[in-house]
């Protein structure tokens, strides 16, 4: 495999080429350049915006699945990258936080695509945050509620992610009876609103459509 300074470096053929020969260990990036020098031929650069990740084959699984109310989302994860979901953030008060709802998703198993979509219904991705009549909950971008009531409080919108993973994990995944689907979640975590579980599954959708112009 080889591509030349000739070859259009933002043409999806070529970025995808690169992308792939990257997760399987085939090149070494020099992401300061932006032509594809080469000092032999398994030698390459890349550039900046090609994302890096262990296994492009994956994640094309993962942007091709068309989630639903009805879609299990327990044990069903993400294996895209950080710059991947700081794509779909660009522009909100989230912009670079795709890192966090990565390490929520390896922490407690809950997909990231899921994560970032009840921010967008809940918040807006931030731009609405959690509020009630003791005031605006700054960085509850989740709904996040308390057991005494009222919405919860948080240090940082990094910290809000964690606790929507945690939540969903302990109440809702690891709970007798499994709550799995994304209706099912959504009868105890928002039953007031029916449309919920559709509004969550269509940004999930969303979300896959804006991350697989990076793969194909």
């Amino acid at each position: 495999m080889r591509i030349d300074e000739n070859d259009h470096l933002n043409s999806k053929p070529v970025k995808s080429i690169i992308h792939r020969a990257i997760s399987k260990g085939f090149v070494n990036v020099f992401s300061d350049f932006n032509i594809p020098e080469c000092k032999n031929d398994a030698t390459y650069v890349a550039p900046k915006d090609i994302p890096m990740v262990k296994d492009p084959e994956a994640v094309l699984a993962d942007l091709q699945v068309k989630w639903n109310k009805n879609a299990k989302v327990k044990d069903s994860l993400f294996h895209g990258s950080a710059q991947d979901l700081n794509k779909c953030l660009q522009g909100t008060p989230l912009e670079g936080l795709g890192q966090a709802f990565l390490d929520a998703q390896e922490k407690y198993g809950v997909n990231a695509l899921l994560l970032m979509s009840i921010a967008k219904v809940e918040s807006g991705y931030g731009v609405d945050p959690a509020r009630d009549k003791t005031g605006v909950h700054k960085y509850n971008i989740s709904g996040l509620k308390k057991r005494s009531g009222g919405y919860q409080n948080n240090e940082s919108y990094a910290q809000c992610v964690d606790s929507c993973a945690s939540s969903l994990k302990r109440l809702y995944f690891n709970a007798k009876p499994v709550r799995a689907t994304i209706d099912q979640i959504r009868k105890q975590y928002c039953p007031g609103n029916p449309k919920w579980a559709t509004e969550v599954a269509a940004e999930m959708n969303r979300l896959s459509g804006l991350i697989m112009s990076n793969y194909t």
